[in-house]
């Protein structure tokens, strides 16, 4: 069973999104198949970033991240760092996001 990691970011926090951008794009490099990010959006411009890891102790990577349970989504995340493979195999029973 994989591991999600999640935290809720405001539209003030661009900068420590960019950091984990970067960082994410890193570890899919190296677990393509494990490792995802993807964003769920709320009302405003504040989101949830999810964050899958392949291995536990990678958690301290990321920060102010709490263990969360991805089947809380109702409609498919918005694909931020994620294999396309990997990303509809996790999501692709979800109905897509309407606005």
């Amino acid at each position: 069973m994989a591991l999600w990691i999640k935290k809720r970011f405001s539209s003030d926090d661009n900068g420590a999104a960019t950091d984990l951008m970067n960082l994410g794009e890193e570890l899919l490099m190296r677990f393509p198949d494990q490792f995802m990010i993807v964003q769920e959006r709320h009302r405003g411009l504040d989101t949830t970033i999810w964050v899958r890891l392949p291995l536990p102790e990678m958690r301290d990577l990321f920060p102010g991240f709490t263990e969360g349970d991805i089947g809380e989504l109702k409609t498919q995340p918005t694909k931020l760092v994620v294999e396309e493979g990997a990303y509809a195999q996790a999501f692709g029973s979800l109905p897509l996001v309407t606005q």
